[in-house]
């Protein structure tokens, strides 16, 4: 755990080695329903296609892309990405 400062939530991390799951205090308690090794956080959608959050969230506006639970599914995350180089998925 990595207590929160100047009104940042707590994180927390698993750290095992084969485990991947992070939070933190402000996340809604939903996420241990949807936890998957494919769902990501935004900002780690965002640094898997090498964007912004904020790149990724115009994404969801753009109805491109669907979050579940405040999570992202890291094939449709790729998908969207690839098409908006110009290649095909």
């Amino acid at each position: 755990m990595q207590p929160g400062r100047n009104g940042r939530p707590s994180r927390y991390r698993c750290t095992t080695l084969t485990c991947d799951w992070e939070a933190n205090s402000k996340d809604d308690g939903l996420w241990a329903s949807v936890h998957d090794a494919g769902w990501l956080t935004l900002a780690d959608a965002a640094r898997l296609v090498q964007r912004t959050p904020g790149t990724v969230r115009n994404w969801v506006t753009q109805k491109l892309l669907e979050p579940q639970v405040g999570r992202y599914w890291q094939d449709d995350v790729v998908t969207v990405a690839t098409r908006k180089r110009g290649e095909t998925a």
